[in-house]
């Protein structure tokens, strides 16, 4: 637009340029309404005329705010496509670790089963199948430590596994138990094989709940009985009396399970519970391909024989001196002291009934008055000479039950009929210790005459060289004069003589292959010992 005859002089930019002597000049100024304009003059130098320039400040910055905000969203679209790639980059780092940490943590909360899927061949891809493998191993460690569990304790299960246990053995004091069901074999054989583990199973478990209870290890089982012990593989300050509170324990609870199993209609359950305290071998025992620990010595062997005591002192549960000596001030209330005599000891054992524990001033027992008078009053027979007790055991022979059935008599209750057993249940008794084939009698249905069990289980097959000479007992001179002048002794295995047999004796030995031709015997009128077949009525070929 065209201006002619317009004065401009009121104009901020003309007002300058005819003020100011430079040459060119630029300003922000307001016009009309407060309008902000940009204005420019130049001076051309040429009949004193200038060139002017006003325009508004809107109009004229329209292209830079255009250029801005196109600069502003070049800026935004790279800024969001750095954090687009800044973010999947950083996420392919961190979510294979993100499922490392997770699966790390489920396995710290014991769950094994946990996987990872491989997502890449990089060092992560690598650190997957790493820890894949890891916990695969500790999988397989987790069911070999269930395991150990199921066959060794908690405690001596993570020795094991840590390698703190090494194959050899280390001399501990400890407290052992033994516990055994009484006429077990017999019930047994009226069971099915089903039956019979399901009833041990429920027998075991409810014992060895007690046993972990009272911080004891079980050692092992033989059959339906359970060895114990306290004391290893570390030692605890009260394990002779928390053994002896396991016992007790074990009382009640097969007062419980016989409550049970009568009102069931089965056959009630009785034990024998034995502990002795002393000195063992406990460790690892094999080699390095099977190794078992386990506790052996003397100690062991005693606490096994307590065990046996119990049948014959009618009691459920014994402990030895050692044991009573720890537990006395213990508030452990028990009966008088007994001596017995064990095989393989020549001194006398003293062992306690155990009747219960006091509870404040109250005794807590499972036991009924009268079985603790009985207790209390209880004593061991003495022993009577030879006359007396083929006497006294005659007399016991009465009103036997079937042929097949089989009375044993044996120290130290002289008198006291036990059984009625099968030969084979005999045998297996022998083999245990719960009778000496050298003291023991036996008789059968229709059988007046009391005679050696060795007569009819025989002796060790193997004989060592007699003395060159005869002992002098029992065979001595007075003895070949007695009415003992035509039975046989026989040459036993620890060089003793053992005896008298009649032949018939000798003869069903010989017939059950219990002792053999060359077993040394000897019998009146011979000067020395001989081989069996060295004589007319046992050789071949003259017999």
């Amino acid at each position: 637009k065209i201006y002619q005859g317009l004065s401009l002089s009121n104009q901020p930019i003309v007002q300058h340029l005819l003020q100011s002597t430079f040459g060119n000049h630029q300003m922000e100024y307001l016009v009309n309404n407060d309008e902000p304009v940009l204005g420019a003059y130049r001076k051309l130098g040429i009949a004193g005329l200038s060139v002017v320039a006003q325009v508004p400040k809107s109009k004229a910055l329209a292209t830079i705010r255009q250029v801005q905000y196109r600069s502003f969203l070049v800026m935004l679209i790279i800024v969001c496509l750095a954090f687009f790639i800044n973010y999947s980059f950083s996420h392919s780092l961190t979510e294979p670790l993100r499922r490392l940490y997770y699966a790390t943590s489920k396995i710290i909360e014991g769950n094994y089963d946990v996987s990872l899927r491989k997502t890449s061949t990089d060092e992560l891809g690598a650190l997957t199948l790493a820890f894949n493998d890891m916990a695969s191993g500790l999988k397989e460690r987790e069911k070999i430590k269930t395991a150990f569990n199921k066959f060794h304790s908690k405690e001596i299960a993570a020795k094991l596994l840590s390698g703190e246990i090494k194959l050899g053995g280390e001399r501990k004091i400890a407290t052992v138990l033994f516990s055994d069901i009484r006429g077990f074999t017999s019930m047994s054989e009226n069971m099915s094989p089903d039956e019979v583990v399901l009833l041990l199973n429920e027998y075991l478990t409810g014992m060895v709940k007690i046993i972990d209870k009272w911080q004891g290890i079980v050692d092992k089982y033989i059959g339906d009985a359970i060895m114990a012990v306290w004391g290893t593989p570390e030692a605890k300050p009260n394990d002779a009396y928390n053994a002896v509170m396991a016992s007790i324990e074990m009382r009640e609870f097969m007062k419980a399970f016989n409550e049970k199993r009568t009102s069931e209609g089965k056959t009630e359950l009785q034990i024998g519970i034995g502990l002795h305290t002393g000195e063992v071998v406990a460790g690892n025992i094999g080699s390095e391909e099977r190794l078992e620990y386990t506790c052996i010595g003397d100690t062991v062997n005693q606490a096994s024989r307590i065990e046996a005591a119990t049948k014959i002192l009618n009691a459920d549960i014994l402990i030895s001196d050692a044991t009573h000596v720890l537990v006395s001030e213990k508030k452990i209330v028990c009966g008088p002291q007994l001596k017995i005599q064990v095989k393989g000891k020549a001194n006398y054992l003293q062992v306690y009934s155990v009747i219960g524990h006091m509870k404040g001033e109250e005794l807590q027992t499972s036991l009924t008055q009268e079985k603790i008078q009985e207790m209390q009053n209880q004593v061991v027979p003495e022993h009577i000479s030879e006359e007396e007790k083929v006497e006294s055991l005659e007399k016991t022979i009465v009103n036997m039950p079937s042929p097949s059935a089989y009375y044993v008599v044996a120290d130290p209750l002289v008198g006291e009929k036990l059984g009625p057993f099968t030969l084979d249940q005999i045998k297996v008794k022998m083999a245990r210790g719960d009778f000496d084939p050298r003291l023991a009698m036996i008789c059968k249905e229709g059988e007046s005459e009391l005679r050696p069990m060795l007569g009819y289980l025989g002796v060790e097959r193997r004989n060592s060289k007699p003395p060159s000479t005869p002992p002098k007992q029992p065979i001595a001179e007075d003895l070949q004069r007695s009415s003992f002048s035509n039975e046989w002794f026989i040459y036993g295995p620890n060089g003793e003589s053992m005896g008298p047999y009649t032949f018939d004796n000798i003869k069903v030995a010989l017939e059950a292959g219990h002792i053999t031709r060359s077993t040394f015997v000897w019998k009146t009128g011979l000067e020395d010992w001989v081989h069996l077949h060295e004589l007319a009525e046992f050789n071949r070929r003259t017999g």
